[in-house]
């Protein structure tokens, strides 16, 4: 199970840093605009990074499950 926040995601965050400052910039983050989150994006390697080379990973295996589908699978033995 992986677990990503996607306002990191959408920032590639590599630290708390970008994300402390849109916070201070707009406290609502339901305000924040795709100006705001793309001029605090990170450029280099970050959670973006991980979260596309891992769903790549799962893609390419073929046999990832959904929640319900490991629960179903569980319950079928």
């Amino acid at each position: 199970m992986f677990d990503f926040h996607l306002i990191h995601v959408m920032l590639n965050s590599a630290s708390m840093a970008p994300y402390l400052d849109l916070k201070r910039a707009v406290p609502r983050l339901t305000d924040a605009t795709l100006a705001d989150l793309h001029a605090r994006a990170h450029t280099g390697p970050g959670r973006r990074s991980v979260f596309t080379a891992l769903i790549s990973h799962l893609a390419g295996r073929g046999d990832s499950l959904t929640l319900a589908g490991l629960l179903d699978r569980l319950a079928a033995r």
